[in-house]
C-alpha cells in the first residue's frame, strides 16, 4: 500500500477539520426513559416559533436542523405534546446551586452535539393544557449551554467592567455572554461596552447579533427624539411624533397584546377629551407590535381619536435613545415644547390620572384647561 506524502496528509487533515467545523446539520439527540409517545417541539425562546418537531420513539429522539438556518446559537425551549394535546415543558438541571439544590431552567442553547438524558416521572398542571415535569433532565456536551448552566458568577448581575471582561476572556466563544451584554448595553457607555465586547472571539463579534450590537453602539449617540422623528400612521403615511406648536406632548408606548395597555385606554380617552381643544396639547400612541394586522385590528376596536403610529424596525433598534424605552409597556412620556422629557411613567395605575392632570396643567398654565378632577 502506497503511503501519501506528508504534505498531502496535512492537506487532507485540514479539509477534514474544516468539514467538521462547518457541519451541514445541527444535531440534538435525547434519551428520556419512560417519556410517553408523542411529539417534541423545539421552539425559539424569543418568538415562540417552532423550529422543528420530531416523534418520540421509546423515549429517544433526534433533531437534525439545517446548519444554515442557525447562523448562531440561540436560546430555545423543548416541549412534549401527547396524543391528547397536553404540552409538557421540559426542564433541565444546571450546575448552579441555590439553598443546597441545583437550579433549573427550561431553556438551552441551540447548538450541535447536545445530548439530553433523564427519566420521565409524570407531570403537574400549570394551566389549561400546559404541564411541567416533576423530574428534571440533564443536558451534556454543548459548550455554549455549559457556559450558561455553570455561570456561578451570575454574569447578568455583575456590575464591575473588569469582572465582565475577565469572564468573557475565559469563554470568548460564549453567545450566552453576548446576549446578556446585549440586554445591558443601555447601561454601559461606549468605552465600557467595547472593553468587554472586544474580548470575544472574532466569530462571535462578526455574528449577526455581534455586528448589529456594534453598529448600534457606534451610532446610538446620534439618535434622539426630535421634531424630525417620523413614524408611519394607520394609513402608512409618515407622521411627526412631536409638534413644534405643542407645549406638552403625551407619548404613549403600547401593544395590542398588552392587557394593561388596553385597560389604560379609557383613561387616556378622558385625558384627550379634556385637553384636545387646546392647540398646545399633543397626544400620540406608538405601538411596538410586530404584527401590523394585530395593531390595525386593535386600533379599529379601541377607536382612539388621537394619532396612532407604529414603531419601525429601525426605531425599535434605537428605542432607548428615542423613547427611554426599556422593553416594558405601557409607557407614558411627557415631553415639553422643546422636545425635552419631563416625566416617564411605566405601567398602568388607575390613580395616575391625577398625575397626568398635574403635569399637563403646569405645561399649559397660560392656556385655558379643563381639570380632570
Amino acid at each position: 500500500m502506497k503511503m501519501l506524502p506528508l504534505f498531502q496528509l496535512l492537506a487532507l487533515l485540514v479539509v477534514v477539520l474544516a468539514c467538521s467545523k462547518h457541519r451541514s446539520e445541527v444535531v440534538i439527540r435525547g434519551d428520556i426513559k419512560d417519556l410517553p409517545a408523542g411529539e417534541l417541539l423545539l421552539r425559539d425562546l424569543g418568538t415562540w416559533r417552532t423550529i422543528d418537531s420530531v416523534q418520540v420513539v421509546d423515549g429517544t429522539f433526534t433533531f437534525s436542523i439545517p446548519a444554515d438556518s442557525v447562523p448562531q446559537p440561540r436560546l430555545v425551549m423543548l416541549s412534549h405534546r401527547d396524543s391528547l394535546g397536553i404540552i409538557t415543558l421540559l426542564t433541565f438541571k444546571t450546575g448552579k446551586i441555590h439553598k443546597g439544590k441545583p437550579t433549573t431552567v427550561d431553556v438551552f442553547m441551540l447548538e450541535d452535539g447536545l445530548q439530553i438524558s433523564g427519566s420521565y416521572a409524570g407531570s403537574y398542571k400549570i394551566h389549561d393544557n400546559v404541564h411541567g415535569m416533576k423530574q428534571y433532565l440533564t443536558v451534556t456536551s454543548g459548550r455554549q449551554t455549559m457556559v450558561m448552566y455553570n455561570d456561578t458568577a451570575n454574569f447578568p448581575m455583575v456590575k464591575k467592567i473588569s469582572q465582565l471582561k475577565e469572564l468573557v476572556s475565559r469563554h470568548p466563544y460564549s453567545y450566552y455572554y453576548l446576549y446578556e451584554l446585549e440586554r445591558r448595553v443601555g447601561r454601559l457607555d461606549n468605552d465600557q461596552f467595547f472593553t468587554v465586547f472586544n474580548r470575544f472571539e472574532e466569530e462571535v463579534k462578526e455574528s449577526p447579533t455581534g455586528r448589529e450590537l456594534r453598529q448600534y453602539v457606534e451610532s446610538r449617540n446620534s439618535k434622539k427624539l426630535d421634531f424630525a422623528t417620523v413614524l408611519p400612521d394607520i394609513h402608512q403615511q409618515p407622521k411627526a411624533v412631536l409638534d413644534k406648536d405643542a407645549a406638552i406632548h403625551v407619548v404613549v408606548l403600547w401593544a395590542s397584546w398588552c392587557g394593561p395597555c388596553r385597560r389604560e385606554i379609557p383613561q387616556l380617552k378622558r385625558v384627550y377629551q379634556a385637553y384636545s381643544g387646546n392647540k398646545a396639547f399633543r397626544m400620540v400612541s406608538i405601538s411596538i407590535d410586530e404584527s401590523t394586522q394585530a395593531w390595525e385590528k386593535a386600533v379599529a376596536q379601541e377607536q382612539m381619536p388621537w394619532d396612532q403610529l407604529l414603531m419601525t424596525a429601525e426605531a425599535k433598534t434605537y428605542a432607548r435613545e428615542l423613547f427611554s424605552f426599556d422593553r416594558a409597556v405601557p409607557v407614558t412620556l411627557f415631553i415639553d415644547g422643546k422636545g425635552k422629557l419631563i416625566r416617564k411613567m411605566v405601567g398602568y395605575d388607575e390613580g395616575s390620572q391625577a398625575v397626568y392632570d398635574s403635569i399637563i396643567t403646569r405645561s399649559l398654565i397660560q392656556q385655558p384647561v379643563v381639570s380632570l378632577r
